[in-house]
C-alpha cells in the first residue's frame, strides 16, 4: 500500500491505494485561514498536525499500516519559519497573504527592474514566499533574525513526521528561493535582497527521491511504522496533472479548488513574456509547470454558500443553477474575493457582482458566481494559446468537477471538450503515485500513470449556442474589470 496526503488550504486529505491504484481508504479533516486584519493570510500549522494524525488514525484502522511508501501534495507559495531548535516562531504566511504588494516596487529597485523575474522565472507577486519573508524583515524583523530555517507547509509536515529538514524542486519554484535554470537555491538574488540563503534547506529533493523515514515520535502519534520510507512529494498542481495522466507537453488541465487553475507542462522554463502566469518546476524532473491561476474559483462559491445564502448545500445550488439560463440574464460576477493573479496580476482587484436587477435572485447569483470563475480561467487559457499552447480537450480536477452543471458552463466558456477522469482526490492519488514511482514500483510518472489512473468517463461538449453568447458576455466581462481596475486601488488605500 501507498499513502498520499494533500496539504490544502481549507483541508487536509490523506488516501491509501494498493499498488494497482485502486483506492483503498480516504480520510479528511478540514481547517481555517486566519482573519485577524486586512489581506492577512495565515494559518496554524498545529492544525496541519492534528489534521494528518487525524487522517492517518483513520485510515489504519480501516487498511492497517503496512505502507510501502508516503508522500504529500500541498498548497504552494506558502512560507513556515523555525528557530535553530526547530520550533515555530510564528503562524505560516501562506498563498492568500497580500500584505506583501507594498514590498515589491522595493524588490525591484534593489535588484534592477526584471532581475528577479529573469532568476525565479516568475513575477515579485504578494503571497509568494520571499515577497512574504521581506514584509517580515520590515515589520517582524526580530523574527526573521531568529529564524533559521524556512519551510514549504507540506515540506514542514513531512518534517514533522521524519524529523528531516528538506524542500522539492517545485516548492523552491513556488516559493521563488530557486534559480530556475541553475536549480539552486538563489543564493546571490536572496543576498541582495538581504536574505540569508542558509535558511532554505540545503537538501533540494525531486518529489519521487527519498526525503526520510517515520520517526519514532510520529509513529507512537499515528500508529504508522517507524522507518516506513517517506519521499519528497510536490506542489499540488502538478500532483494533479500527474493523477489525472497530464504527463506530456500540450496537455492541458484545469483545476477548480479553493483557487483555480489552468496548467500545462512545458520542455523548457518558458514563462508568459509580460509574466502573467506562474512558472514551476514539475514533479517530473526536467519539466516545468505553466499554471494560470485565479485565486477564488471554489472559495468563490463556498463563501457564497456560507456567507449570503446560509443554509443551502452544493447539491440543492446545483439544481438552483440550472433553472437559469445561460448568462444568468445579465448578473456577471468578478471573482477576485482574493485580489487576482492571471491575467491581471492585481492584488488590489476586487469581487463585483454587475447588472443586478428586481428580476434576479439567488439562483442567478449562484449561476454568475460559476461563470465568472469560468470567465477567469478563459482569461488564462488565451494566455496558454497566445504561447502556442492549444489544447483540443481539457482534462478537470477539484471539487468543482463533482459538479455537471459547472462543468458544461466551462465546456460552453471555452469552447473545449472538458473531461472528468473516475479518480477522486487527485491531489493524493498524485502523492501516492509520487511514492510508488520512489520505490521503484513504477519506472517513471508516465509509466506509472498509464497503469494507475482511470480513463476518462464523463466528458461535456460545448454548446454552440452557448458558447456563441458567452463569448460576447466573455468580452463585457473583461470591461467591467477595465472599468474598475482605477477605483479598485483607490478602494484599498481606503480600507
Amino acid at each position: 500500500m501507498f499513502l498520499g496526503i494533500d496539504l490544502g488550504t481549507s483541508g487536509l486529505k490523506t488516501l491509501a491505494i494498493d499498488s494497482s491504484g485502486r483506492a483503498l481508504a480516504s480520510s479528511a479533516r478540514s481547517y481555517d485561514i486566519a482573519a485577524h486584519g486586512p489581506m492577512v493570510g495565515e494559518q496554524n500549522p498545529d492544525d496541519w498536525q492534528k489534521a494528518a494524525v487525524f487522517t492517518i488514525e483513520s485510515i489504519i484502522e480501516k487498511v492497517g499500516n503496512e505502507f510501502k511508501g508516503i508522500s504529500f501534495s500541498g498548497q504552494t507559495h506558502g512560507i513556515v519559519c523555525l528557530d535553530h531548535q526547530k520550533n515555530l516562531l510564528r503562524p505560516a504566511i501562506i498563498w492568500t497573504d497580500g500584505r506583501g504588494q507594498e514590498i515589491i516596487p522595493e524588490i525591484e529597485n534593489t535588484l534592477g527592474e526584471g532581475v528577479f523575474s529573469s532568476i525565479t522565472k516568475n513575477r515579485p507577486f504578494p503571497g509568494y514566499g520571499v515577497v512574504s519573508l521581506l514584509w517580515m524583515k520590515k515589520y517582524e524583523p526580530e523574527t526573521v533574525k531568529k529564524t533559521a530555517h524556512v519551510l514549504a507547509p507540506k515540506d514542514y509536515l513531512r518534517f514533522l513526521m521524519t524529523g528531516e529538514i528538506g524542500m522539492d524542486y517545485s516548492d523552491a519554484s513556488g516559493i521563488c528561493c530557486l534559480d530556475m535554470e541553475k536549480q539552486s537555491i538563489a543564493s546571490e538574488m536572496l543576498e541582495k535582497l538581504e536574505l540569508n540563503p542558509e535558511i532554505f534547506p540545503d537538501t533540494l529533493g525531486y518529489s519521487a527521491d527519498l526525503a526520510g523515514e517515520i520517526c519514532a515520535r510520529f509513529a507512537e502519534m499515528t500508529g504508522l511504522k517507524k522507518g516506513t520510507p517517506v519521499f519528497f512529494g510536490g506542489v499540488d498542481c502538478c500532483m494533479q496533472s500527474i493523477a489525472n495522466g497530464i504527463t506530456q507537453p500540450g496537455e492541458a488541465m484545469v483545476n477548480i479548488g479553493t483557487s483555480g487553475q489552468i496548467s500545462t507542462i512545458m520542455n523548457q522554463p518558458s514563462n508568459d513574456p509580460h509574466l502573467r502566469t506562474t512558472m514551476f518546476c514539475h514533479v517530473i524532473p526536467e519539466k516545468w509547470q505553466l499554471v494560470g491561476a485565479t485565486l477564488s474559483a471554489g472559495l468563490s462559491l463556498k463563501w457564497l454558500r456560507n456567507n449570503i445564502l446560509l443554509q443551502h448545500s452544493y447539491d440543492d445550488m446545483n439544481e438552483m443553477v440550472k433553472t437559469v439560463r445561460p448568462g444568468s440574464e445579465g448578473c456577471r460576477f468578478l471573482p477576485f474575493l482574493n485580489g487576482e493573479r492571471t491575467p491581471h496580476m492585481d492584488p488590489h482587484a476586487k469581487a463585483v457582482f454587475w447588472g443586478m436587477s428586481t428580476r434576479h435572485d439567488k439562483s442567478h447569483l449562484i449561476r454568475s458566481v460559476m461563470e465568472g470563475v469560468c470567465f477567469s480561467l478563459r482569461e488564462c487559457l488565451e494566455i496558454l494559446e497566445s504561447l502556442g499552447v492549444s489544447p483540443t480537450r481539457i482534462v478537470t480536477a477539484g471539487g468543482g468537477a463533482k459538479s455537471s452543471i459547472w462543468m458544461q458552463i466551462l465546456a460552453d466558456v471555452l469552447g473545449i471538450d472538458v473531461y472528468v477522469n473516475q479518480n477522486h482526490e487527485e491531489a493524493c492519488l498524485g502523492a501516492c503515485i509520487s511514492a510508488a514511482v520512489g520505490t521503484g514500483l513504477f519506472k517513471n510518472y508516465q509509466d506509472a500513470s498509464e497503469q494507475v489512473v482511470s480513463s476518462q468517463n464523463v466528458h461535456y461538449s460545448p454548446v454552440a449556442e452557448n458558447h456563441r453568447l458567452y463569448h460576447d458576455i466573455f468580452e463585457q466581462y473583461k470591461q467591467i474589470y477595465r472599468s474598475n481596475a482605477e477605483l479598485f486601488k483607490v478602494g484599498s488605500k481606503m480600507n
